[in-house]
């Protein structure tokens, strides 16, 4: 991905190449692509936090796998929004950076880290997890409560990578 360079555009700002088809390729086919590298993403960011609490629980690999569909679920929705958003901007042309408010935005998230809600959301997650979860319909379920939990604790920090450009690797 780091040889990949965003699109250069009017007035000096460059538009990432995440939320473009590549020529020849097809809208299922790009979305496919950004799904593999979101699912790579989470893996590496969430399963430390992930494997002490499935380590309690016998149907680990039904937890995680409903955990891990959860966030496949929202990476789709951030592609859908990001080309979405991509093509108004390619269509606009604009002469200027499209976020100018941007690090407002990210300092605003930021404060999201330090709630009481935030803290009151994560501080329950071992506890939660049962040692015996009593059949695969229970520890699916488990599994969807637990990634709805924690991809609205990290919304804020999505929201930040989102902002700041996600796919950008700068030198």
């Amino acid at each position: 991905m780091s040889a990949m360079q965003g699109m250069t555009m009017p007035g000096g700002w460059t538009m990432s190449m995440a939320w473009m088809r590549m020529p020849g390729q097809t809208w299922p086919a790009a979305a496919a692509s950004f799904l593999n590298m979101w699912t790579v993403m989470t893996l590496a960011m969430m399963l430390p936090v992930l494997v002490p609490m499935l380590r309690r629980c016998r149907r680990a690999a039904v937890v995680g796998s409903g955990y891990l569909l959860v966030w496949t679920l929202a990476g789709a929705a951030v592609f859908a929004s990001g080309s979405a958003l991509a093509a108004l901007e390619m269509r606009r042309r604009r002469s200027r950076a499209p976020y100018p408010r941007g690090g407002s935005g990210c300092g605003g998230c930021r404060h999201g880290q330090f709630t009481r809600w935030k803290a009151r959301q994560t501080r329950p997650l071992p506890a939660n997890l049962p040692r015996v979860v009593p059949d695969f319909g229970a520890a699916w379920r488990h599994g969807l409560r637990i990634g709805l939990l924690c991809t609205r604790c990290c919304a804020n920090l999505m929201a930040v990578l989102l902002v700041i450009g996600l796919m950008d690797v700068a030198p």
